[in-house]
């Protein structure tokens, strides 16, 4: 995924390490981000290691850090949400596979076995071979995406700019409001894409404004 590809800029080799890279596209924003509108904010604590990788050492070495790394940080971080919202309108979506039996039958093969080539969940697609039609495996993976980058740039600038760069977003007096304009104006231009920044930047206000507000006195 390094790779330059027709659906994927080539921005994982613009990365000093893997685990930089791993940080990136968890969060959207880089160091030189938060140097452009948030000048004075503190380095990541020292002991936060979850994405140190100066080495890509081994093949199974690297497989074993990003399985990991994988079981660490994205799936807590999307499980919740994406459980909620498909329960929210009945449906079922990834949590069968992460039952804890699947789960731990998933972790006692060896990573590798699981890759052939740029084809990947070999030993999944295998089991399903038993019960589903070999022509229908391979169908291409379908999310649920919608086009946020597009969306970014046109019908959402309106509560972009009343959000973020119209007044003082949350935590008061914490951005560089030039900067963050800055940041905006440079996915307007189409330059870079920065729709995970600007997403999470939006979802951090709208929390905010949801449950940071100061209670009614009655």
């Amino acid at each position: 995924k390094v790779l330059p590809a027709q659906r994927r800029p080539p921005r994982g080799i613009t990365f000093p390490t893997v685990g930089d890279w791993y940080l990136d596209a968890h969060s959207g924003l880089r160091s030189f981000d938060f140097d452009r509108f948030v000048p004075e904010l503190p380095k990541l604590p020292g002991d936060f290691t979850l994405f140190d990788r100066p080495r890509p050492g081994t093949h199974d070495e690297l497989l074993q850090w990003m399985r990991h790394n994988e079981l660490s940080c994205h799936l807590p971080m999307v499980l919740q949400k994406v459980d909620r919202a498909a329960m929210y309108h009945s449906l079922e979506v990834r949590v069968p596979l992460l039952d804890l039996e699947v789960v731990d039958l998933a972790m006692r093969v060896d990573p590798s076995a699981a890759i052939r080539g740029s084809v990947g969940k070999v030993v999944l697609r295998n089991a399903l071979r038993r019960h589903v039609p070999v022509d229908r495996i391979p169908v291409a993976k379908r999310g649920f995406t919608v086009p946020m980058k597009r969306w970014l740039r046109e019908d959402l600038q309106g509560p972009v700019r009343a959000l973020l760069l119209d007044r003082d977003p949350f935590p008061g007096g914490f951005f560089d409001r030039k900067g963050l304009s800055g940041y905006y104006e440079l996915h307007l231009s189409g330059r870079v894409d920065v729709t995970r920044g600007l997403w999470n930047l939006l979802a951090l206000q709208l929390w905010s404004d949801s449950h940071l507000r100061p209670l009614a006195m009655t």
